[in-house]
């Protein structure tokens, strides 16, 4: 996920998540 290329991991999840 390109999300996951940033560095807070617990928000990425959260907008990885959100996003499906």
């Amino acid at each position: 996920m390109v999300m996951e290329s940033r560095p807070p991991p617990r928000r990425a999840a959260s907008a990885g998540v959100a996003l499906m």
